[in-house]
């Protein structure tokens, strides 16, 4: 009956990284964020209305989730 109520839904491949891990709740908070893209990123920003500087402080690109996570430089080298 359990089951019945809750539903069907698709596992995530995050789930493992979020449900019991042992790092402190900020830490896992900020990896939900970025899981689902909602960083208060300039681009993200600029969508609410908010006015922003574009470029990337640590490279002069386009600031933009993917950016900050997959092709900035700096923040590969870290």
């Amino acid at each position: 009956m359990y089951d019945a109520l809750g539903g069907e839904f698709a596992k995530v491949g995050w789930r493992k990284m979020i449900c019991n891990n042992p790092a402190p709740s900020k830490c896992l908070f900020v990896t939900w964020l970025i899981i689902h893209a909602r960083l208060p990123t300039c681009d993200r920003m600029l969508k609410e209305g908010i006015q922003c500087d574009q470029v990337c402080i640590m490279c002069k690109e386009n600031e933009s989730h993917s950016h900050l996570f997959f092709t900035c430089e700096f923040a590969n080298d870290v």
